[in-house]
C-alpha cells in the first residue's frame, strides 16, 4: 500500500531542498498552485496525476523515492542511508536474481510516467433548431399562444 501523507512529505520536502516556493514548485511541476496549497495544508491528498506531474517536471529526482522513499533522492546519486542498502532492486540480487539494468529502470519509469495523449475531440453538427410555438401569458391569467406556421404540402 502506498502511503500518501509519505508522498506529501516528501513533495514538501523537494521544495524545501530546491529553495523553491510553493509557487513556482506548482509552476515547474505543471499543477495548479491551489492543488499544491491544499495538498500542504492537509486539505487533498495527492492524486496519481500530481505525482505524475511532478516526475516529469523534476526529471532529475528518483520517481521511486517520490513515490516510496526507496533509493537516492535524484537519479545517479547512491545513498547510504537506505536502510535496505541500496535501492529498490538491490535486494533482488542478494537472492540470486537478475538486477534490472540502468536502462530498464528508465524504460519502466517513462512507461508509467509517459504523459497521456491528448483526447480526440470530435464536433457533432446538430440540426438547427426551429421555434414551433410561443406562449405569453398575462398578469390576469390570461395567455396567448402563436404557433409557427407550417408548409402545406
Amino acid at each position: 500500500m502506498i502511503d500518501v501523507d509519505a508522498i506529501k512529505t516528501r513533495i514538501l520536502s523537494m521544495m524545501e531542498q530546491l529553495g523553491m516556493t510553493p509557487s513556482a514548485f506548482a509552476d515547474q511541476a505543471c499543477i495548479s498552485r491551489s492543488a499544491l496549497t491544499h495538498l500542504a495544508s492537509g486539505r487533498n491528498k495527492v492524486t496519481l496525476d500530481m505525482i505524475n506531474k511532478i516526475v516529469q517536471g523534476f526529471d532529475e529526482w528518483n520517481p521511486e523515492w517520490i513515490i516510496f522513499g526507496h533509493g537516492p533522492q535524484k537519479r545517479g546519486e547512491t545513498d547510504s542511508s537506505d536502510m535496505y542498502g541500496g535501492d529498490l532492486f538491490s535486494s533482488a540480487s542478494s537472492v540470486g536474481e537478475i538486477t534490472p539494468t540502468e536502462a530498464h529502470r528508465e524504460s519502466v519509469s517513462q512507461h508509467y510516467f509517459a504523459p497521456k495523449s491528448e483526447p480526440e475531440v470530435r464536433i457533432i453538427e446538430k440540426p438547427e433548431k426551429q421555434i414551433e410555438r410561443i406562449t405569453v401569458f398575462y398578469s390576469d391569467g390570461s395567455y396567448q399562444e402563436f404557433r409557427r406556421a407550417t408548409a402545406s404540402k
